[in-house]
């Protein structure tokens, strides 16, 4: 029986998202504050799944209609887009009828465009792996879905990492033409506030200051050119180690390849302090 969200349903509901996502398992702390705590979470576009007084699935859509945080403008952006979170469960009719009910949520809502996957880091799995979760994926497919991009694994080791040739190469010149790729220190801060500010990447102002909040602004590398910065990118994403992201550089300075050799260069240093593995959870062209 397919009913509402009630408040003391989320520990059943983070129990089962961690069987069932296997290669997305997050924590209680997460859990709750970017999905429970999150300013677009509405109780009326949770439904679970519930057999003999336990929960046996869940899914949830939302619209998004504030931002995330003071610096972002998602809600401009996503205006009418409705979100559905991966169906949690390995159950093909249970998917499909999770996906229609979040489908009449969004279409009383006034959605207009429905997609699955995460419009930001308030939602986890950024999209349905066919390898990974081929029941979910089946489930779109057969509610007439159309897939929109597709994942790839990485296997990324970082044991002993050395660029090849090409971007030493690249280095080298980026180099000779007046471009620096450093590991960020506090004073760098200002600097990449005016980047991320005054560019269509404003909305990950929240990521340096998260980084500055607990001493971690070493794990954010960037490129920077006549003492402005130009590049941003950083490693333990939201608390993953491994995970690298978001990086971007600023238009002005795009097709130069500096987000080739800043990646590098992030890569480089996190093998030089034993971090064994990278991945990215999306990237658009």
């Amino acid at each position: 029986m397919i009913r509402l969200y009630r408040e003391n349903d989320w520990p059943q509901m983070l129990e089962l998202y961690n069987r069932f996502m296997t290669a997305d398992r997050i924590t209680e702390e997460f859990f709750v504050q970017y999905i429970l705590l999150s300013p677009n979470f509405d109780g009326q576009g949770v439904f679970v799944d519930e057999e003999n007084g336990r929960i046996v699935a869940w899914g949830m859509a939302q619209i998004v209609r504030r931002n995330y945080d003071i610096w972002g403008s998602q809600a401009e952006k996503l205006a009418g887009k409705g979100f559905i979170f991966l169906p949690v469960t390995d159950d093909l009719d249970r998917a499909k009828a999770l996906i229609a009910a979040c489908e009449k949520y969004l279409a009383d809502a006034g959605g207009n465009i429905f997609r699955s996957g995460a419009p930001g880091y308030t939602l986890f799995a950024n999209g349905v792996s066919q390898e990974l979760y081929p029941v979910v994926h089946r489930a779109f497919e057969e509610s007439n879905y159309a897939s929109c991009g597709i994942s790839y694994s990485m296997h990324r080791r970082l044991d002993n990492y050395k660029p090849s040739e090409e971007v030493q190469t690249l280095y080298a010149e980026r180099l000779r033409e007046g471009f620096e790729f450093k590991v960020c220190e506090y004073s760098d801060l200002p600097a990449i506030r005016r980047m991320l500010e005054n560019s269509d990447l404003k909305g990950w102002m929240h990521l340096p200051i998260r980084k500055a909040e607990q001493h971690r602004v070493h794990e954010i590398v960037i490129a920077k050119y006549q003492g402005d910065a130009v590049g941003y990118c950083q490693y333990n994403y939201f608390d993953n180690p491994e995970r690298i992201g978001p990086f971007g550089v600023d238009s002005s300075m795009r097709g130069k390849n500096i987000g080739t050799v800043m990646i590098a260069k992030l890569f480089d240093v996190m093998s030089q302090r034993n971090v064994r593995y990278a991945w990215f959870a999306s990237c658009a062209p």
